[in-house]
């Protein structure tokens, strides 16, 4: 799959882009709310780009957007700001663009998941790691 722009909440070190061929995308931003993991990101992908921020904070100026990933990190945030999260994430997507929310364990985690296809994303994967994918 080719993403022109790929944006993942919940980056840690930056092992996403470094496991990406270089060819799959033309531009990364990554976010984490851990200021260590975004320096050491930032030191492994001198070619992305990383920000210390939470995901509720987040307000992407510069759509449109490829895919955007969160990858264990959804079920951190309240009700409230998950829905306005994914609302905005859709808005930022690109026709045919996608939005992927992995959750490690959907029982555990049921609100989340039960939010999330409220919100219009459905399960591509169940199990675990549960995997809900939205579609523009």
């Amino acid at each position: 799959v080719k993403a022109s722009f790929i944006v993942e909440h919940g980056c840690g070190n930056g092992s996403l882009p470094r496991q990406l061929k270089p060819e799959t995308f033309a531009r990364y931003v990554g976010y984490d709310i851990s200021a260590e993991a975004v320096l050491q990101a930032k030191k492994a992908n001198p070619n992305c780009e990383f920000y210390c921020q939470p995901m509720e904070a987040w307000q992407d100026e510069s759509k449109p957007v490829d895919l955007i990933i969160c990858k264990e990190v959804a079920y951190y945030l309240s009700e409230a700001d998950l829905r306005a999260f994914i609302q905005r994430a859709l808005a930022a997507l690109k026709p045919g663009g996608r939005v992927i929310i992995t959750i490690h364990d959907p029982e555990k985690h049921s609100r989340t998941v039960a939010i999330c296809r409220e919100s219009g994303l459905e399960i591509f994967r169940s199990g675990q790691p549960t995997i809900l994918l939205a579609i523009r």
